[in-house]
């Protein structure tokens, strides 16, 4: 079996003078003409970095890269933006973990894939034949019907349905190598299988090797038939999975339960006045692809709830879970007043949101704060993380940086951290950030929307430890979505499941 990639001795420094950081520290791994290769480590330990040094990413000043990164033979570190640009849309199928980043959002996502294959594989072809093509590929990852799905632009689907427009767009051109980093990890229990289910199917069919990156062991020993296990920058395990047995390391242990034991014991003591009181609501949106009748008649419209009703009280937390496009942020968004809804009441400390005039508003969204998945896109990449806390800061009185380094020690980071740039946080430090500057107002109330889908088991229970021990000191209600259910039950006083609706679409 020939060597597909060859990474040897890979050494990357971030930074100069004095404020260096080692990233990757001689990283030498081969992935094989077939092989499933799984690539696993704890947040910040190096997994992503690896990834965009194969694909020749790390470049600019700040970045400094040595050792050996060979694709069927060709060097990629010494390689033009030219030949790269060949390797990334042809031979390499790329599946980043923020899908939202990739996708222009004035574009439609299948006009996007269709660029991709008229560009390297269909020049000169006709654009039926080449939206034939697009329409398989949405088909192939089940985003059916696939023309509702080529019309769609980025912000129209849910996190699940954005996620396998990306796998559809990275297996276009037919490509020999698919890297894919944490692919699953914002989709809900059934896509996960699917999805899982059709790599798998993909790779006996067309034998395309893959290089695996998340921090579930579960899907890596699913898939893989090779581990490679990455440590603060270093590999310490590259083998088979079948001698992953032998190798201790938390993030196995965590697979195997020792780690994933129910840490905290939820407090269901709860106020006789909710915080926020929901009773008959109903939510749908236009179809947008019916949304002019030739008839005159009422475009079709697609509906989330239907007479939906949920009280939440302070210093409780309740989880919400269903599967991907079911409404659990769109929830989210209703009680943050960011979405409107059709019919129903949603009552703030006994005030309908809808009637707040503007103070009563700005009040509102002091006590009530959100934290979403993207912790990268929410936060500014040029600015430091002190600036952006101070932000806060400036619009509310009396917050001193005193009172932020307080904050910061609340969700156990270091004030090191002020100087640094998002990018150059791990998730788990960029999602803290995120909490740290909610809590930097004093919320009553705070919605966590899938912020643990792209960390592991061993950080996401320390950051749901630590969300369930502010929740009982600072008495914050939280509403916590996520398709986990079994890290949801380890942080919920209660759970409720969001099913998608029969028959939804009149």
């Amino acid at each position: 079996m020939s060597t597909l990639l060859d990474i040897s001795n890979l050494r990357l420094v971030i930074g100069s003078g004095s404020k260096t950081a080692v990233i990757l520290d001689d990283v030498s791994f081969a992935i094989n003409e077939g092989d499933m290769v799984g690539l696993i480590g704890a947040s910040g330990s190096g997994k992503s970095m690896t990834a965009r040094a194969i694909l020749g990413l790390n470049r600019g000043a700040q970045f400094h890269v040595s050792g050996s990164i060979s694709f069927l033979g060709q060097e990629i570190l010494s390689s033009s933006e030219a030949e790269l640009s060949g390797i990334r849309n042809k031979d390499i199928g790329i599946v980043f973990q923020q899908s939202a980043q990739v996708f222009n959002p004035v574009v439609t996502v299948g006009e996007q894939i269709a660029e991709k294959l008229e560009i390297f594989s269909y020049k000169g072809d006709s654009s039926n034949k080449i939206t034939e093509e697009v329409y398989n590929l949405l088909a192939t990852v089940d985003l059916n019907p696939p023309d509702v799905f080529y019309n769609a632009y980025a912000h129209q689907l849910s996190g699940g349905q954005l996620q396998r427009c990306l796998i559809a767009l990275a297996l276009a051109n037919n490509p020999r190598l698919i890297i894919a980093d944490e692919p699953v990890s914002s989709l809900d229990t059934k896509s996960k299988k699917n999805v899982l289910d059709l790599i798998r199917k993909i790779h006996t069919e067309h034998g395309i090797a893959l290089l695996l990156i998340s921090h579930d062991i579960a899907i890596v020993k699913a898939l893989c038939n090779e581990l490679v296990i990455i440590e603060e920058g270093r590999i310490v395990h590259s083998g088979s999975m079948a001698d992953a047995g032998m190798v201790q390391h938390p993030l196995l242990q965590a697979y195997d339960g020792t780690q994933t034991q129910k840490a905290i014991s939820p407090n269901n003591e709860a106020s006789l006045q909710p915080l926020f009181s929901i009773s008959g609501l109903t939510k749908s949106y236009e179809n947008r692809k019916q949304a002019i009748s030739l008839t005159g008649s009422e475009a079709p419209r697609t509906f989330l709830y239907r007479d939906f009703s949920l009280d939440i009280y302070p210093g409780e937390v309740v989880g919400i879970h269903g599967p991907s496009g079911s409404g659990k942020s769109t929830l989210g968004r209703i009680l943050m007043r960011l979405e409107l809804y059709d019919i129903g009441i949603v009552l703030f400390k006994g005030q309908d949101i809808v009637d707040f005039d503007k103070d009563s508003l700005k009040k509102f969204r002091s006590s009530c704060q959100m934290i979403f998945q993207d912790s990268y896109n929410s936060l500014a990449p040029h600015r430091t993380i002190l600036s952006q806390i101070r932000d806060v800061a400036s619009v509310v009185d009396d917050i001193r940086d005193t009172e932020i380094r307080k904050v910061f020690k609340e969700v156990s980071l270091s004030e090191d951290l002020f100087d640094r740039y998002p990018g150059e946080l791990s998730g788990g430090q960029r999602q803290r950030v995120m909490i740290a500057r909610a809590l930097l107002i004093d919320p009553e109330f705070l919605v966590c929307d899938e912020i643990l889908a792209s960390l592991d088991v061993v950080v996401s229970l320390e950051i749901l430890s630590m969300l369930h021990n502010l929740s009982k000191a600072r008495n914050l209600a939280i509403l916590y979505i996520s398709h986990n259910v079994e890290l949801m039950e380890s942080i919920a006083d209660r759970m409720i499941e969001i099913r998608e609706l029969e028959g939804n679409r009149v």
